[in-house]
């Protein structure tokens, strides 16, 4: 599982990486974000597409005092065109995909 920390970051450019990592997700991972308030969540949810996750969990966050903490699961299987285009795109992110990671 990925962890995006939104706390004390540039937002715009964390939701694009967000936005990235979960193109290349495959059905059934999950991403965890944790932020400082509640309404990044519905910024994040209004970003992804809709049919494509569901929420597994949102609340006050343990390892934030006032922070909070949503887990996202991807649901919805790319289409073959979706899943050409996720292997051949560099990632901007610089993380190295997965069957590259040790």
């Amino acid at each position: 599982m990925v962890t995006f920390d939104l706390r004390e970051t540039v937002i715009p450019f964390l939701l694009l990486r967000i936005i990235n990592h979960f193109k290349r997700m495959i059905p059934g991972e999950v991403c965890e974000i944790l932020c400082c308030d509640k309404s990044t969540e519905k910024d994040i949810k209004r970003i992804l597409p809709r049919r494509e996750y569901e929420c597994l969990e949102v609340g006050p966050s343990g390892l934030i005092r006032g922070g909070f903490c949503f887990r996202l699961r991807k649901i919805r299987p790319r289409t073959e065109q979706e899943r050409s285009f996720a292997e051949t795109r560099p990632d901007p992110s610089g993380l190295p995909k997965k069957e590259e990671r040790s």
